[in-house]
Order: structure tokens, then sequence, then C-alpha cells
């Protein structure tokens, strides 16, 4: 019988975003990914798989993110110019700030 997983997907998914934005891939170790995401190195490799296939699902999460933050900013903007100073700012936000501001 399988086990219910005991943590949010989507939680866990930012906080391996966070990580690998702030060290890169290559300097992030499978021990930090269990430090930083609070769960089991058994449930990491059970959910996602290796450090390869977190990363990958990390790319697809930040991906979501992104097109779900342009379209409500497009969405909301009483012009195409709005939209794109809006979009612009997103972006420059997103890039200076240490951790991102996602809604899970």
């Amino acid at each position: 019988m399988a086990r219910n997983r005991k943590f949010d997907e989507k939680v866990v998914l930012k906080k391996v975003m966070e990580l690998f934005w702030k060290q890169g891939y290559e300097k992030t170790s499978m021990q930090e990914l269990v430090d930083h995401m609070g769960i089991h190195r058994k449930s990491i490799y059970d959910t996602f798989g290796d450090k390869r296939s977190l990363f990958s699902a990390s790319l697809t999460f930040y991906e979501e993110f992104v097109t779900i933050s342009f379209t409500d900013i497009i969405r909301h903007s009483s012009s195409v110019k709005q939209a794109i100073r809006e979009i612009f700012n997103f972006v420059i936000q997103s890039a200076d700030s240490a951790a991102f501001q996602l809604d899970v």
C-alpha cells in the first residue's frame, strides 16, 4: 500500500528553486537539498528521482510561475504599454531578490 506524502510538492519545489537559484546546480549537494527542503532523502528520490530530475522539476515549476504571473499582469493592465512596463519591473525585481515571493 502506497504511503501518502507528508509534504506539499509546490512548497518543496519552491524551496528547491530558491536554493538552485542562489547556489547553482553544480554547487548544490543532495544533503543541502535535503536540509533546505526539510524532507527525507528517500522522499526526494521517491517523488522526484535524482538531483537532475529535481532540478528539471524546479525549472518546470518556475516556468509555470512566470507564465501565470505574466498572464495575470497582462490581464490586469489597462494598456499594452503598461503591461510591458509591469513585466519588465517584475523581471527586474525577481532577478534582484534572493528569494521569490511565490504564493503556493
